[in-house]
C-alpha cells in the first residue's frame, strides 16, 4: 500500500493494521516571475465542509489591509458553487481581494510566480486526531508555492508539516497569521525551505526501490 504522507501512512497504518509505503507526489516546479505584494492561497472552493478555510483568510486579510497598504489577496481555486462564491465576495466586500476560478494552469502559475506570500489554511480549528480527514493530507499547492519563490504560512498539521518545517512558517491563529505576514512583509531574508523529496528524481528513485 503506497500512500503521499508521513501523516497518512500514521492514519492508515493504524487504521488497517498495515506497513504502507511513503510516496511523495512529484510536484512539477514553477518559475518564479516579477514578485508583487500578492498573498495568494490556491484550493478548492467547497462549502460541504469549507475544508480550504477561505472565510477564515478573508477575515484575517482584514485585520491586515490596514497594516500593509498596497497588498492585495488572490484566492484562486475550482469552483462549482456560484452561490459559495457569492457568499465569500460578499465577506470580502471593500477589501483588495480578487477571486481567481477555474483558471487555467498557465494563469495559475503566473499569480504563484508573481506572490511573495502563500497562505494556507487547510485544519484551522481541527483536531487533527479526531478528524485526520479536514486536514491537508499532503499539499502540492504548497511544494508549488515554494517552487514559485512565495513564502508560505500554513497550518502545521496534516501533510503540511512535512513540507514546511520551520515553525516560523506555522500559523494556528488569525492572529498569529497577521503578526507573521507582516513580518514576512519586511523581511528580505526568509527562511529556506527544501523541496527536494518531492522532484520527479525523487519520486523516481524511490519507485525504483519499491519495483
Amino acid at each position: 500500500v503506497v500512500v503521499n504522507s508521513q501523516f497518512t501512512k500514521n492514519i492508515v497504518d493504524q487504521e488497517y493494521n498495515i506497513k504502507s509505503t511513503v510516496l511523495y507526489p512529484p510536484v512539477p516546479p514553477i518559475k518564479p516571475g516579477v514578485k508583487t505584494n500578492t498573498i495568494l492561497s490556491v484550493g478548492r472552493f467547497d462549502p460541504s465542509l469549507n475544508v480550504k478555510k477561505q472565510n477564515i483568510l478573508i477575515d484575517a486579510f482584514r485585520e491586515l489591509t490596514p497594516q500593509l497598504p498596497g497588498w492585495q489577496l488572490i484566492l484562486a481555486g475550482a469552483s462549482s458553487n456560484d452561490e459559495w462564491i457569492s457568499v465569500l465576495k460578499q465577506q470580502a466586500d471593500n477589501l483588495p481581494i480578487r477571486f481567481a476560478t477555474n483558471i487555467s494552469y498557465a494563469e495559475l502559475s503566473q499569480l504563484y510566480g508573481s506572490s511573495r506570500i502563500y497562505w494556507h489554511a487547510a485544519g484551522f480549528g481541527v483536531d487533527e486526531e479526531r478528524n485526520p480527514e479536514l486536514t491537508e493530507h499532503f499539499g502540492i499547492s504548497t511544494v508549488e508555492a515554494i517552487s514559485s519563490g512565495a513564502t508560505p504560512l500554513v497550518i502545521p498539521f496534516g501533510g503540511q508539516r512535512e513540507i514546511v518545517t520551520d515553525p516560523a512558517l506555522h500559523w494556528t491563529s488569525s492572529a498569529e497569521l497577521v503578526t507573521k505576514t507582516i513580518w514576512l512583509s519586511g523581511n528580505p531574508t526568509v527562511p529556506s525551505l527544501d523541496i527536494t523529496a518531492f522532484s520527479f528524481d525523487n519520486f523516481a528513485y524511490t519507485l525504483q526501490s519499491l519495483i
